[in-house]
């Protein structure tokens, strides 16, 4: 009996401690893949950047746990005349190091177990 405490104590800290490090940093990165010359703009979150290609820009999530069970984070990305809307759905835990892939056909999101860009939607013309 005293074997199983140990070791239901030594799975529990495990995968507890796996937990608490891997959303450790809360960040939202942007990426600019669209054709070489052409300007991303994202902004929210408090701030906006102009990403050339292949640039990155990482917003940094410095609110407290309990917002994103409640708050949309929105993310707006323009190119020329197109803009997208990221949409951040309330979740339990907070983004981990998302990775948001802005190309010439639409707007990717990176898959992490698998690495492989899945597309989530396409620009739409600005108002």
């Amino acid at each position: 009996m005293n074997h199983f405490i140990v070791f239901v104590l030594v799975i529990g800290t495990h995968f507890g401690l796996n937990d608490a490090a891997y959303c450790n940093k809360s960040s939202i990165e942007v990426q600019n893949k669209l054709s070489p010359g052409r300007i991303l703009k994202a902004s929210g979150v408090g701030s906006s950047r102009e990403l050339k290609f292949n640039e990155r820009y990482i917003f940094n999530l410095t609110l407290e746990r309990s917002y994103y069970k409640r708050e949309l984070v929105i993310i707006w990305l323009y190119q020329g005349q197109y803009m997208y809307k990221l949409k951040i759905q309330p979740r339990d835990v907070p983004p981990c190091d998302d990775l948001w892939v802005g190309k010439d056909d639409g707007v990717y999101t990176v898959i992490a177990k698998t690495k492989k860009l899945t597309k989530i939607g396409v620009w739409i013309t600005k108002r």
